[in-house]
C-alpha cells in the first residue's frame, strides 16, 4: 500500500484532500510494513536520498503524532467554545438588567455609560412634519408598488367570469 499524496502539486492539484483519519491510517500501515518488510540494516534511497528504515519510522510517527495532537486541539477548542457560549447565554440575560441598574441608580449620563463601554440610549424626538410626510408617502408608495390592500379594499375586488 502507498501512503496518499497530501502534497499539492502541479499534477494533482485537482485532486481532494485526503482526510486526517485517511492519513493515519496509511501512516500506521506503512509503519506495519516497514517494520514487517525492510531488515534495520538496509538503507532505501528516496527522492535521491538515503534513509533507514528507522528514520522512515520516525517520519511516519512524527505525522501520526500531529494528527493526533490537532484531534486533541480540536477536541480542547470545542470544549472552550460549549463552554464560552454558556457564559455567553448567562451574560445576555444579565446585562440587560445590569444597564437598568446603572441607569437607574447612576441617571442617563454619557460618561457613567462609557465606563461600562456603552453608548448612551438614544432618545427619540417628536417627529417633524416633514419627517411624518416623509413616512406617509413612502408607507403608499411601498404599498402600491407591492400591490398590497387592506381588508376592505380587499372585498372591493369582484370576479368576473368571462362569455357571461
Amino acid at each position: 500500500m502507498t501512503a496518499p499524496r497530501t502534497s499539492r502539486s502541479p499534477w494533482n492539484e485537482n485532486m481532494p484532500k485526503t482526510s486526517h483519519v485517511t492519513r493515519e491510517h496509511g501512516a500506521r500501515s506503512i509503519l506495519a510494513g516497514l517494520a514487517k518488510r525492510l531488515p534495520p540494516g538496509e538503507k532505501v534511497a528516496l527522492d535521491g536520498k538515503l534513509y533507514a528504515p528507522k528514520e522512515l519510522r520516525a517520519l511516519f510517527q512524527e505525522e501520526i503524532d500531529a494528527l493526533a495532537a490537532i484531534r486533541s486541539a480540536r477536541a480542547a477548542l470545542s470544549v472552550a467554545v460549549a463552554k464560552e457560549r454558556v457564559v455567553a447565554k448567562r451574560l445576555r440575560g444579565i446585562t440587560p438588567s445590569l444597564q437598568a441598574f446603572v441607569r437607574s441608580r447612576f441617571g442617563r449620563h454619557a460618561d457613567v455609560f462609557a465606563d461600562f463601554g456603552w453608548k448612551l440610549p438614544k432618545k427619540p424626538g417628536p417627529k417633524t412634519a416633514d419627517a411624518k410626510l416623509s413616512g406617509v408617502l413612502k408607507g403608499a408608495a411601498t404599498r402600491k408598488a407591492r400591490g398590497t390592500m387592506g381588508a376592505r379594499q380587499r372585498l372591493k375586488i369582484k370576479g368576473t367570469v368571462e362569455g357571461e
